[in-house]
């Protein structure tokens, strides 16, 4: 069996075949056992775990190939061992001018050896070997050397390797010799630079051509865009030129570095120092090294690159003990990556918070790369205000200030600390299990019900019914009384009547169907977009979407107050994430002016509406500033399509900005689009790309029958029944002025049909939304962040339940945030 269990297929499982006839050589496995091989033992089929010559039968070699490639591409044939020789040139009158190149003088010297070998077992002409190399394209380093046939050129090859391993340059032997020539534009062709005789010149001797082409071999190793031009003959298989060298190796977040400016005084990240106490046994050596290691296509702190003439630095020898970088270089480090600053702009006695603007999930992040670095490292005070760097490299290693103050003496060993902890090793025993209990018990001894998890027994609009008891209802997003509406209900049941339950594939494969191809093309008229791609989950789709869009290499800069599923898309992206504050487009322009040169791409994320505080992004300001640093742009319209706008048609149809100023629109179809799912909308070109190669659409079933139809029916009742848009506006400014007149601090809600309740803290949350639920009305609740929430308005609902519910919640003090 020739083919293989390694992530290579389509094209590479041609190839690879192909090499195998040619060769007769079947090519290994990585090492691995069956479960049960009585199937292939059937079969009379083996999968080789070394190299295997081919079985001599007297007949061809032969293959069948079945490949499938990545994105579908297929390849199925049969290949055979060509049962003629190949036509070879007709004599080889030598001697030949061969040019070898390489990225390296290491590679040029393997490169040779390479060449030789390859010449002594194969045995082709010189004037295919001379053909072929003077087709490949031209790298800096270069050996160039004369030769009669195969089998002097082999010679010479094994001898000239070693003179480019001792690093000589120049005239290395008669018509050898090595050299580097640097980028630029093509040297005028000389008499000698063309063809394998002079133009007009008459017959000359094997000597006089062997003096000519040594010159020449001179010139190809120190000319720009010098190269021997030869007759045309076929080309014969030989060793690759190498490329540039490559180390592969796991590394984790702490080996990218996201600056290139050098460390603040202090501890340089070469310096070695003690890890502390708790930090590396110091009876054996770790189970991985802290010292992680870098490619050099990013800069270290610390490292110092050589000019393109400097010379090579040779690596250091061995030591005994790996050298670890400080403590506070791997903090300052990683607080210069969570938090996107220069590593210039930091100090010790900075706030994480205060000075840095660290929200909780970045400095929990923090934590988690530190503890990457460090392992065992966990502190509660992570989350403690006031916070400084200083602070944080002390709580890792108490005698951080004792060392700085000392200039000599041996430093204390660190003590032992187990391998692992033991509260890693059962999810129950994680400490943010714990914390979590904890948080239930505080709701519970609030002496409130417990608010979350409530049966709701049939459709939410205006109102609902929890254990048999009516209530008015501001818990749904069902913001424009779609989802029960009867041409919906009715849609859906068609559609289950036609497609069934599910479409059971991909999309991409099997699962496509002409229900869920109407409502895209209805969603596109609808937003104003080129084209547009449903998905099957809101939160998904945000998640994959800018997971896709950048890599480790990128920034997204958001809104503080981002849904989860933004900041969720950043950590599955690799990207490095800076928040600025909520709607402040200064501080915005900050951070883009600050960083926008030091990323390959930067992602603006935003909100159209903003669900926890009921106002609107100043679009237009964002993409200004979207066009003048050059960034992407993505809105995420979750709870402004459908709701704002004079049709529905969200942030965009309010502000009246040209669609294609952004790139990326988002949003549910759980809301206004009484259905289940995401979309994405933009131009033709980006959905097209999308729609091929998005992983949360390409590995994903697609949308029901039954969403995608009531999405479909609900979209189109948008557009013919836009009194439906203007009813929410009217509700939503009902409940905002009867809120503001009752006393309750609604925030900068304006223009939305959110309408947050600031009340003060959690306990204070949970008793108000205690007694309103007692009252006959079903709110929405959070205590995240826990002195804010959110009631979305329904189209539905009637002047006098908005009345009654704001009439209970009534404060008697001042509220707070």
């Amino acid at each position: 069996m020739v083919g293989h269990s390694l992530n290579a297929a389509g094209m590479a499982g041609l190839i690879k075949s192909v090499l195998a006839v040619h060769r007769g050589v079947v090519p290994p496995q990585p090492d691995f056992d069956l479960a049960d091989r009585s199937a292939l033992d059937a079969a009379r089929l083996t999968v080789p775990v070394k190299p295997a010559a081919w079985p001599a039968t007297g007949e061809p070699r032969r293959a069948g190939v079945s490949a499938f490639g990545f994105g579908g591409t297929g390849v199925h044939l049969v290949v055979e061992e060509c049962a003629t020789a190949p036509a070879r040139p007709a004599g080889d009158d030598g001697p030949h001018l061969l040019v070898l190149t390489a990225r390296d003088r290491a590679g040029l010297a393997r490169h040779a050896r390479e060449m030789a070998r390859t010449l002594a077992e194969d045995q082709p002409t010189l004037t295919e070997v001379a053909g072929t190399l003077a087709r490949r394209a031209l790298l800096p380093e270069r050996l160039a050397l004369v030769a009669r046939d195969a089998a002097d050129a082999a010679a010479r090859l094994a001898s000239a390797a070693e003179a480019v391993a001792a690093g000589r340059t120049g005239v290395v032997g008669p018509g050898q010799a090595v050299g580097t020539v640097t980028a630029g534009p093509p040297e005028p062709a000389g008499p000698d630079a063309v063809g394998p005789e002079p133009a007009g010149a008459g017959p000359t001797t094997a000597e006089d051509r062997t003096a000519r082409l040594a010159r020449l071999a001179e010139r190809a190793v120190t000319g720009t865009g010098i190269r021997p031009v030869v007759e045309p003959v076929p080309p014969c298989t030989l060793p690759p030129s190498p490329l540039a060298p490559r180390h592969h190796w796991v590394v984790d977040e702490s080996a990218r570095d996201l600056a290139d400016e050098p460390l603040p005084a202090g501890p340089s990240a070469a310096e070695t120092v003690p890890l502390p106490a708790d930090a590396t046994p110091p009876d054996r050596p770790p189970r991985s090294p802290p010292h992680r290691m870098r490619s050099c296509r990013h800069r270290c702190p610390g490292h110092r690159r050589a000019g393109p003439a400097g010379p090579s630095v040779p690596p250091p020898s061995a030591p005994s003990v790996p050298a670890v970088p400080s403590v506070a270089s791997v903090v300052l480090e990683e607080v210069s990556r969570t938090g996107v600053f220069p590593l210039a702009d930091l100090n010790e006695r900075m706030e994480l918070v205060a000075d840095l603007g660290f929200d909780s999930l970045m400095l929990q992040e923090l934590e988690v790369n530190i503890g990457k670095r460090i392992p065992g490292f966990r502190t509660d005070e992570i989350f403690t205000p006031g916070l400084t760097i200083e602070r944080l490299i002390t709580l890792i290693d108490p005698d951080h200030h004792r060392r700085r103050r000392t200039d000599s003496g041996e430093p204390e060993a660190p003590r032992p600390r187990p391998d692992w902890d033991e509260a890693t090793a059962r999810v129950d025993d994680f400490p943010e299990v714990a914390r979590f209990e904890e948080r239930l018990e505080t709701v519970a001894r609030s002496g409130a019900d417990f608010p979350y998890f409530r049966v709701h027994e049939g459709t939410i609009r205006d109102r609902t019914v929890i254990d048999g008891r009516p209530y008015l209802s501001f818990g749904s997003y069902n913001y424009l009384g779609l989802s029960g509406h009867p041409a919906v209900n009715e849609a859906v049941h068609r559609a289950v009547d036609r497609y069934g339950t599910s479409v059971s594939a991909s999309r991409v494969l099997s699962g496509e169907r002409e229900l869920t191809v109407r409502l895209e093309r209805a969603l596109t008229d609808f937003l104003g977009v080129g084209d547009c791609l449903a998905l099957v989950s809101g939160h998904a789709t945000n998640v994959t979407a800018i997971g896709h869009l950048v890599g480790p290499r990128d920034l997204v800069v958001h809104d503080a107050l981002a849904h989860d599923s933004i900041l969720q898309g950043c950590a599955l992206s690799g990207a490095a994430r800076r928040p600025f504050t909520h709607n402040d487009v200064g501080e915005l322009e900050d951070v883009l002016r600050r960083n926008r040169s030091r990323f390959r791409r930067v992602l603006i994320a935003v909100e159209g509406a903003y669900s926890m505080d009921g106002d609107l992004v100043d679009l237009p300001a964002v993409i200004e500033l979207k066009r003048r640093y050059g960034a992407l742009l993505m809105v995420d319209e979750a709870h402004s399509i459908g709701t704002v706008g004079r049709t529905g048609g969200g942030v965009g149809e309010h502000f009246g900005v040209d669609r294609a100023d952004v790139d990326l629109w988002m949003g549910t179809l759980s809301k206004a689009f009484a259905s289940c799912g995401g979309y994405l909308g933009g131009s033709r070109r980006m959905v097209r790309w999308l729609r091929h190669t998005l992983p949360g659409f390409v590995y994903s079933v697609g949308l029901t029958p039954a969403n995608a139809a009531a999405a479909l029916a609900a979209t189109e009742l948008i557009a013919a029944e836009p009194q439906r848009v203007a009813r929410l506006h009217r509700n939503a400014e009902l409940f905002l002025r009867l809120a503001a007149s009752h006393g309750l601090a609604t925030g900068s809600s304006a223009g939305t049909p959110i309408v947050p309740c600031l009340l003060g803290d959690s306990a204070r949350t949970l008793r108000v939304a205690d007694r309103i639920f007692a009252g006959g009305s079903s709110p929405t609740r959070s205590s995240i962040p826990p002195s804010r929430r959110g009631w979305p308005g329904c189209a539905s609902s009637s002047p006098a339940s908005t009345a009654r519910t704001t009439s209970g919640t009534r404060c008697r003090s001042s509220p707070r945030r």
